[in-house]
């Protein structure tokens, strides 16, 4: 295969990865916080749920619980634009699922970025 045309079968993926991980790396007014939009109940169901779906992804990537919040919520805000509406928990809980158990660490910004380009 040549260098050009992987350039051009990736670039899309790449530049999504990157717009991700940029995202996530900005401010922290996109890290979730309970009684967020996500519906958190007093009772803490929601924040629970989403503590919950945090750790799954955390054993999964390498990256930290932080990045990891940043990063859903920059999927969540993607998808928003492509018209669709999620939970933050529910965006975790299917990138969670699209990872293989038993597959070890790994960055997840990638994993992110192709959970938004297959929506």
């Amino acid at each position: 295969m040549k260098p050009r045309f992987v350039v051009r079968l990736l670039g899309p993926a790449i530049l999504l990865s990157v717009g991700i991980v940029v995202a996530a790396c900005g401010d922290d007014a996109g890290t979730p916080q309970s009684g967020g939009a996500d519906g958190d109940s007093a009772g803490g169901g929601t924040t629970r749920q989403f503590d919950l779906a945090l750790s799954a992804l955390e054993r999964k990537c390498s990256d930290d619980r932080e990045m990891i919040a940043n990063m859903a919520s920059s999927a969540q805000k993607l998808l928003q634009e492509k018209g669709i509406n999620l939970r933050l928990v529910e965006v975790m809980r299917e990138v969670n699922e699209s990872i293989a158990p038993g597959s070890g660490e790994q960055p997840c910004a990638d994993i992110f970025a192709s959970y938004v380009a297959q929506q």
